[in-house]
């Protein structure tokens, strides 16, 4: 199995939540999710750290064939965390903040993978589908096709949810929004000057959380 998925796996068996984790290493829980979800990787002398606070070998960190802990604990109560990775844009493209928090999904809706995350949305750009203030879940692993509504990370660290049109020489990034203010943009990626763009996921769920 992955790393990442060893790192969850045998932190939920030492009993220990993330934060627990984060501040036995003295890092912040951002970097654990980010550790535990492939976002990011630790260093050789992170996993050694990690090894001896889940009082195992380094060796069953990296290589162990571990059941993925979604599939765990989707066995047990039907539902898998699934990380929050901060505020996404739906209005003009913002600094996407690192993960900040856990929710539970139902496996019926992501069928127990762990690659799915969540962003929030801050914006009204998207409101005739998206409230401001939704959590939007997202699949960084599906197919985009013009129409879908996707994360998408524009120059590296500013990100936006927008509708996505590609033809042959640009791509357009267009709200869903009451608001007439805001207008489609278009990159044209023949232009030496075009901003480099990766889609993050395609939105798949949202939901406005209750009070």
């Amino acid at each position: 199995m992955p790393l990442s998925t060893n790192i969850k796996h045998f932190r939920l068996a030492s009993g220990l939540t993330q934060e627990q984790l984060a501040e036995r290493l003295d890092v912040t829980r951002s970097t654990v999710t980010q550790w535990e979800t492939g976002w990011s990787s630790p260093k050789i002398g992170r996993i050694v750290e990690l090894a001896q606070a889940f009082d195992i070998d380094p060796a069953r960190l990296m290589f162990d064939k571990t059941p993925p802990p979604g599939a765990i604990r989707a066995r047990a109560v039907d539902t898998v965390p699934v990380p929050v990775y901060g505020v996404i844009a739906a209005g003009e493209p913002i600094e996407m903040i690192e993960a900040i928090d856990e929710m539970e999904v139902p496996v019926s809706r992501i069928g127990g993978h762990t690659e799915y995350y969540f962003l929030v949305v801050r914006g009204d750009s998207m409101n005739n589908e998206i409230l401001d203030g939704s959590y939007v879940l997202i699949d960084p692993n599906a197919e985009v096709h013009n129409g879908d509504t996707v994360a998408v990370n524009v120059n590296g660290d500013d990100a936006t949810l927008k509708i996505w049109h590609k033809t042959a020489n640009s791509v357009i990034l267009s709200p869903n929004s009451t608001n007439p203010e805001h207008k489609d943009l278009v990159i044209d990626e023949t232009s030496p000057d075009a901003p480099n763009l990766r889609v993050l996921g395609k939105k798949v769920w949202a939901m406005y959380p209750e009070g």
